[in-house]
């Protein structure tokens, strides 16, 4: 069984509507506060267009064991929920499944760095404490329970029904059980 989803609290630092206080992750401005007022907030196909290096998919799939394609639409989740993170300035609890993906992106430091500027915030990522239960799951195990929702804390339920209200679709169980 996987880890609980743990949640990661967003703070912006500028001034906010809904400041939140920083416990798993940070996020920053990528640019001078005053500067913010004129920048440009992509849009969620310029961010599911966004490149990533050429072997980051190749990666995942041979440390996690994963089909390529697999990895890729992972890829996908994880840009996507650190755009969620900016555009929501909400709580979020990626599944492990999407969290493989972000700590591959965190390796590519420059490439993250830049992805950071692109949607206006660098989201730092702080780990959890190990669990008596850090199984990881399969290939096989992911398969097995496509469409089995998993137990979730109220933050990974908030950043479920969050992707649905600023994405307009529901996010896949394949990668969001």
């Amino acid at each position: 069984m996987a880890r609980p989803h743990a949640p990661v609290t967003v703070r912006g630092l500028v001034k906010l509507a809904r400041p939140k206080l920083a416990v798993h992750a940070v996020v920053e401005s990528a640019q001078a506060p005053s500067s913010l007022c004129n920048m440009k907030v992509p849009t969620l196909l310029e961010v599911d267009a966004y490149d990533v290096p050429s072997f980051l998919a190749a990666r995942i799939a041979l440390i996690h064991k994963v089909p390529e394609d697999f990895a890729l639409a992972l890829l996908r989740e994880a840009k996507r929920m650190l755009y969620l993170s900016v555009v929501s300035n909400d709580s979020i609890a990626p599944p492990d499944r999407v969290d493989w993906a972000w700590h591959e992106m965190l390796m590519f430091t420059r490439w993250y760095k830049a992805y950071a500027e692109f949607i206006g915030a660098f989201i730092h990522h702080d780990p959890n404490p190990p669990s008596g239960d850090m199984h990881e799951e399969t290939w096989e195990e992911i398969q097995a329970n496509l469409g089995k929702p998993t137990p979730g804390t109220d933050t990974y339920i908030k950043t479920k029904n969050n992707y649905e209200k600023y994405f307009g679709e529901k996010p896949n169980p394949l990668y969001w059980p």
